[in-house]
């Protein structure tokens, strides 16, 4: 593990910068799709609708991070030191780690919303996410609470 440590240190600002990104491009989107649910009051079956691409989003990120990672990263990592193995390591450690962050980020940001949009308005609220099967079956769960 100590191998790979100047490599995370590497990837760290890139890391919380991702973060960051990530942040404020749900609070914006799913702060907008909020406001329009408000405003235009879509209602069904006594529930106040609205729709969450936070999924989307983020594995877009990620994707957009992974290859961040193989090509300028990289790069600079080898002039440091040319060890591939334990760069590639150190790159496959920080993806699941940074999967594993944002795919609990977004479950409880779809919850946070769940809740503010039932506190704000005093009606049920419906979380619509996106169409892949998994993220269905989180937005139930969400819907369940």
């Amino acid at each position: 593990m100590n191998k790979l440590m100047p490599y995370f240190r590497l990837m760290k600002k890139s890391i919380i910068l991702m973060i960051v990104i990530t942040l404020s491009i749900a609070i914006t989107h799913d702060g907008k799709e909020i406001l329009t649910g408000f405003k235009h009051s879509v209602f069904e079956n006594g529930y106040l609708i609205f729709k969450s691409e936070i999924y989307s989003t983020t594995a877009l990120l990620i994707f957009i991070y992974g290859i961040y990672l193989s090509y300028i990263k990289f790069n600079v990592a080898i002039n440091i030191k040319a060890d591939r193995k334990s760069y590639i390591k150190a790159s496959i450690i920080t993806m699941i780690g940074m999967g594993i962050v944002f795919s609990i980020f977004t479950v409880l940001w779809s919850l946070i919303l769940k809740f503010v949009v039932e506190y704000v308005s005093g009606k049920n609220a419906l979380v619509l996410g996106d169409s892949a099967y998994f993220v269905n079956t989180f937005t139930d769960i969400i819907n369940s609470y």
